[in-house]
């Protein structure tokens, strides 16, 4: 009994943790809405902030996907250390190579591959300065994974919370200190790639100690092994990255403004996935496997009850679009207009939502039974298929939102109705 209340305890705890640091990064957002409003600031901080959420994206999903077991057993035999320090330094390099790559990447390619019609002279500097958050951002990942690893998981999600604390303490530190608008432009890089440092530092530290205990080497086979593991993972995380990446270049194709204007629709669109559609699924995977591991499995049911939280915000946020915006964004810089051109996008984000939020209850049920390729091949085929109908219809910022709705809500059909009649 008192193992079980301790369980919970620590349950919520962490719960509290995340949701903390959640809303810690979305208040850095509004205030990043209310000191530039959209404009072509927040366009290329946006659209340069994509890049490192794919990497961001990458370590805390995919890569932690294969490596947290994988390391969990090492740890079990007291060889952490040495299935860590390789990978490490393997990490260290490549996260250095893709800084200098993007750093020194002309600033017309750079505006090219970004979808930039028009030149903005942001574009290059801010990407000097965020390129600097990328080596930290794969540190604080293979932290995060180490403590996951140690079933250190209160820890974890405090490491991920202290980042966003971190990054709204500088930007509020350089508003305040900033001496005219050229300065506050400089701080909202400066401000995300400080945040990034700060955590870096600590995970670094947390590394160190499990880095020094190595004394054996991992055959090469077994790196082998993690290898095909991580490539399996990586897949659809990586289509899930260009995908939402391609969201940016298009945007930026159809004008000024409408990268910003995208990002700040898409923040209201998918918080509650990572507040509550997430921990939903973490919930659903665990009884799903406890059932597994008795041979049976759970109620159909299940599934479509665990869905039923996201229809009620999905609906919340269709009705309420307009007085969310104005509510969360409609202050300083961020004008009336700007209201308006927002709230046009947060119906097709609230129908992407419970997309998203299907298809990710959905991967948990999958992965559990041991399924995962099937999930992996049906989403692939639908970040396909949406790049080449974004390609082809996005004449406005909600066809490319339709675009990811109408590929993706089809994958969720199948996945569901597939789910309801029993199949794998």
């Amino acid at each position: 009994m008192r193992d079980n209340r301790r369980r919970w305890h620590g349950a919520l705890l962490q719960l509290t943790i995340n949701a903390v640091g959640k809303g810690l990064a979305f208040l850095r957002e509004v205030m990043v809405s209310s000191l530039f409003g959209v404009s072509h600031v927040t366009d290329a901080y946006f659209a340069i902030q994509q890049l490192l959420s794919f990497v961001l994206s990458y370590m805390m999903g995919a890569f932690n996907l294969a490596f947290v077991p994988a390391y969990a057993r090492y740890d079990e035999a007291k060889r952490g250390g040495s299935f860590l320090r390789p990978i490490f330094y393997a990490l260290v390099c490549l996260a250095t190579a893709l800084s200098i790559t993007l750093a020194m990447l002309p600033p017309e390619h750079l505006a090219l591959f970004l979808g930039f019609r028009h030149a903005n002279p942001l574009l290059d500097v801010f990407a000097e300065i965020l390129t600097l958050a990328i080596l930290p951002i794969v540190v604080t990942g293979v932290a995060f994974g180490v403590l996951h690893g140690e079933r250190a998981h209160i820890a974890a999600t405090l490491l991920a919370g202290i980042q966003s604390a971190a990054m709204l303490v500088a930007l509020v530190f350089f508003y305040l200190l900033a001496a005219d608008a050229t300065h506050l432009t400089q701080a909202l890089p400066w401000s995300y790639t400080i945040g990034t440092f700060l955590t870096g530092i600590i995970a670094l530290a947390v590394l160190k100690k499990r880095i020094k205990k190595a004394d054996s080497r991992i055959p090469a086979l077994e790196f082998y092994n993690f290898g095909r593991s991580l490539a399996a993972s990586s897949i659809e995380n990586i289509g899930f990255n260009l995908n939402q990446l391609s969201n940016v270049y298009f945007a930026a194709r159809l004008g000024e403004g409408l990268v910003a204007v995208n990002a700040f629709a898409m923040r209201i669109g998918m918080l509650p996935l990572s507040l509550v559609s997430s921990q939903l699924g973490q919930i659903y995977q665990s009884a799903a496997a406890r059932a597994m591991a008795r041979d049976t499995a759970l109620p159909r049911i299940t599934f479509f009850l665990f869905c039923l939280p996201n229809v009620a915000i999905a609906l919340a946020m269709a009705m309420f679009g307009e007085a969310l915006v104005r509510l969360i964004y409609e202050r300083g810089s961020f004008s009336p207009e700007h209201t308006a051109i927002v709230t046009a996008l947060i119906f097709p984000y609230s129908i992407y939502f419970f997309v998203m939020s299907t298809n990710q209850l959905a991967a948990r049920h999958y992965f559990a039974a041991g399924a995962g390729p099937h999930y992996t091949a049906a989403m692939t085929v639908a970040y396909v298929f949406a790049f080449a109908a974004k390609s082809v219809i996005s004449v406005t910022l909600a066809d490319i939102v339709w675009a990811c709705v109408v590929a993706e809500g089809a994958v969720a059909i199948w996945l569901s109705a597939s789910i309801a009649l029993g199949k794998k």
